[in-house]
């Protein structure tokens, strides 16, 4: 849109004066056509990152097949196919000392089974280790002396480690169970050598599945 105005005067024979305005208006319909936006090109997504995978870790040396490293393995000599706990030592061991009648005093050959097992029971790396120390007896005699009998016996082999510095804390119990439990017939002489015993086991593992 726009406005125009003009004047103007003219001198006639210096009689009249004439005397011409003129004006004008401009429109312009439509106005600017609109310029078109500019065209922006959709971005690419960019590729997802290719998933990393893991070196596999490198095969320790188990020397004893038990699954345990050698380098954490504290009982490294297992029997194959034994059940093992986290530091390599027989989850269900089990020993076994037999004693003369009436008697709760170890010997020798005794002392010499105790004495395999004391470097495990001395590391501080497995003194998680746990278990129990029971005593039994015969048959032979009152039953209420076999039951005192056969606790004598379990302190006996408890008292052993502990004056070679085991500290046993709460990590074993000594059971006497006196006469009950039998592993042979009372009826012969082999049969109750073999009850008048004491059986040290390892039970922190649990039981087996």
């Amino acid at each position: 849109m726009g406005a125009r105005a003009e004047y103007e005067a003219y001198d006639v024979d210096d009689i009249d004066d004439l005397y011409v305005i003129s004006g004008g208006v401009t429109y312009r319909f439509g106005g600017d056509k609109p310029k078109p936006a500019p065209v922006v090109a959709a971005a690419t997504p960019a590729p997802p990152p290719k998933p990393t995978v893991a070196a596999a870790p490198a095969k320790c040396s188990d020397a004893d097949g038990d699954g345990v490293c050698d380098t954490a393995d504290q009982c490294p000599n297992t029997p194959a196919g034994a059940r093992v706990g986290p530091g390599g030592c027989d989850c269900d061991f089990t020993l076994m000392l037999e004693f003369p009648l009436n008697s709760a005093e170890l010997h020798a050959d005794d002392m010499a089974k105790l004495d395999a097992i004391l470097p495990v029971l001395l590391n501080p790396k497995v003194a998680f280790i746990g278990g129990e120390i029971d005593g039994y007896t015969d048959s032979t005699g009152d039953e209420a002396y076999n039951v005192g009998l056969s606790k004598r016996r379990a302190e006996a082999v408890a008292n052993y480690y502990r004056s070679k510095g085991v500290k046993l804390g709460d990590r074993f119990v000594t059971n006497g169970y006196g006469e009950a439990h039998p592993v042979a017939s009372n009826d012969t002489k082999e049969g109750r050598a073999k009850n008048r015993r004491v059986v040290l086991r390892r039970t922190d593992c649990g039981p087996a599945h």
